[in-house]
C-alpha cells in the first residue's frame, strides 16, 4: 500500500478502536514502508504489532536492522504466537500476501486494512477468505476496520469489484456469520472521494 499519514489514518479510525490499544494486540495489512500506523499504535502502548505484508519479501526496501527481522513465509507460526505471549511491545513482520497466512484464533484486539484490501483480496474468494480469517483471529469485542471496500487491485481489471458492487455480495454471505457486528459506512480522507468503510466486532 501507499504510506499514509497518521492524520489519515485517523480519519477512518475511530475512538474505539484505540480503547484497547494500550497492552493489546494489533494485526495490520499492509503497513507501508513507514509503518507509519504500527508506530503509532506501538506508541500508544500496544503490546505487539503484526505486519503482513507482501512487500517485505523485498527486504532490500528497508533498513537492514528491519530486514533482518522479517519473518518469510516458512516461519513457524506457533513460535510466532508464542512471542505474542510475550511481555514486550514491539513490531513483527511477516513477509506474506496475505491469502493463505491465518494466526491463532482470539489473538487480536484490533485488525486494521486500509488501503490494502484491493491487494490482499485480488478477487471474490480471496476476499471472502481474508474477511473470514480476520473474523477468527478477533478476540471477543475486537474489532476489525477495512477500508475501502474494493477487490482485485487498485484500478479496474478482470477481476476488479468496486465497493458499491461488493457490499451487496458481503452482505449475503460475510455478514451473515453469527457472532459479528457488521457495520458499513462512508468516510472522507483527505482529498479522496469519500470510501466505504467496514467495521467488523466480534460479540461472543
Amino acid at each position: 500500500m501507499t504510506d499514509r499519514t497518521i492524520e489519515e489514518h485517523d480519519q477512518v479510525i475511530d475512538g474505539k478502536f484505540y480503547g484497547a490499544i494500550r497492552g493489546g494486540n494489533v494485526l495490520e495489512y499492509g503497513p507501508g514502508t513507514e509503518e507509519t500506523f504500527a508506530n503509532h499504535c506501538i506508541e500508544r502502548g500496544a503490546r505487539y504489532v503484526v505486519c503482513i505484508s507482501a512487500s517485505y519479501f523485498n527486504v532490500e526496501r528497508y533498513h537492514r536492522r528491519i530486514a533482518r527481522q522479517i519473518m518469510q513465509k516458512t516461519t513457524v507460526i506457533s513460535q510466532l504466537i508464542k512471542k505474542i505471549r510475550g511481555p514486550k511491545g514491539e513490531i513483527l513482520r511477516i513477509a506474506d500476501d496475505g491469502a493463505h497466512i491465518t494466526l491463532a484464533a482470539n489473538s487480536f484486539d484490533r485488525i486494521v486494512a486500509l488501503w490494502s484490501l484491493p491487494y490482499y483480496g485480488r478477487n471474490m474468494t480471496e476476499c471472502k477468505q481474508l474477511l473470514r480469517r480476520m473474523m477468527t483471529m478477533l478476540k471477543p469485542g475486537g474489532i476489525a476496520i477495512i477500508c475501502p471496500l474494493m477487490v482485485g487491485g487498485a484500478s479496474p481489471g478482470p477481476e476488479f469489484i468496486t465497493e458499491e458492487k461488493l457490499i451487496p455480495i458481503l452482505e449475503a454471505s460475510v455478514f451473515k456469520t453469527e457472532g459479528f457486528d457488521f457495520h458499513v459506512d462512508k468516510v472522507k480522507i483527505g482529498r479522496d472521494d469519500p470510501k466505504s468503510r467496514l467495521i467488523i466486532t466480534k460479540v461472543k
